[in-house]
């Protein structure tokens, strides 16, 4: 650091509280002083000698030092309020402007289409039709994780999602439960590529079987109704049947699940 650079380091050390000032003044004092080794090499000092004298010209350094901190504070004091003002108003317009870009780029966004997935789509085809489930298969030309809105309008609601054991694949088959009898349901089929690309299809709809006539039925498979365990292979530590861990309890989980459907009479598991 040559004999300049350290005076105006010092000539400026309190000045760095606000350090845009302190680099304007460290120019003014930069300039000054080349101005005036200028002039004593004119006058015949060699290049050490005229800096020394530059130096020496400007006066006392603690002295100089001072009056730049009192002559200067009025302007740390405005560019200060300029610093605040500025935050509070730009902080909230930059937190604003992220939001809009956000929302824009969220409400603008669209889903390609399953015919832009490279090598092509293939489906849907509905291969198993039941009253309360129904199961498609489609195959994509490149490997991507699938799933399916789907629900009695084109609101969908419901999301059916296929098990990924293995990762994205090329063939998917995906099964709709709980589904009602005889009617008719829409879906919609979203594949992401392992690129994250989005596809989605337009709105494809399957219609489950009725429910025949006199199918239904209004007995319980239940202990109260009638209902007996003829034989079990096992009972969990070698329990009774009518035990906690009996098959008396199996019978009464089975009821429970499969609900009003079950014929009163003699089950064998």
């Amino acid at each position: 650091m040559t004999n300049h650079e350290k005076l105006i380091a010092r000539l400026t050390d309190r000045l760095a509280v606000d350090p845009e000032l302190q680099m304007d003044v460290s120019r003014e004092l930069r300039a000054h002083l080349e101005d005036s080794a200028a002039e004593f090499r004119q006058g015949g000092r060699s290049e050490a000698q005229a800096q020394v004298d530059a130096v020496k010209a400007l006066g006392d350094p603690d002295e100089l030092a001072g009056q730049l901190w009192v002559g200067n504070q009025r302007r740390i004091r405005i560019r200060g309020l300029l610093r605040w003002t500025a935050r509070v108003t730009l902080i909230p317009v930059a937190i604003l402007v992220i939001v809009c870009l956000l929302f824009s780029a969220t409400s603008g966004f669209t889903f390609m289409g399953l015919e832009d997935i490279p090598v092509g789509f293939d489906g849907p085809t509905v291969i198993a039709i039941a009253e309360r489930s129904a199961t498609i298969s489609f195959d994509t030309g490149v490997r991507t994780v699938c799933n399916a809105a789907f629900g009695e309008t084109t609101a969908y609601g419901q999301v059916a999602t296929i098990p990924m054991l293995s990762g994205a694949t090329l063939d998917h088959v995906l099964t709709f439960v709980d589904l009602d009898p005889g009617t008719t349901y829409h879906y919609r089929i979203t594949a992401t590529d392992i690129q994250g690309k989005v596809y989605q299809s337009e709105d494809f709809t399957f219609t489950t079987e009725a429910r025949q006539a006199g199918e239904e039925q209004t007995i319980w498979l239940a202990l109260e109704m009638g209902a007996t365990v003829a034989e079990s292979s096992s009972n969990f530590g070698g329990a009774s049947n009518d035990e906690p861990w009996g098959a008396d309890n199996a019978l009464m989980a089975v009821r429970e699940r499969l609900g009003p459907t079950m014929v009163m009479g003699t089950t064998r598991f």
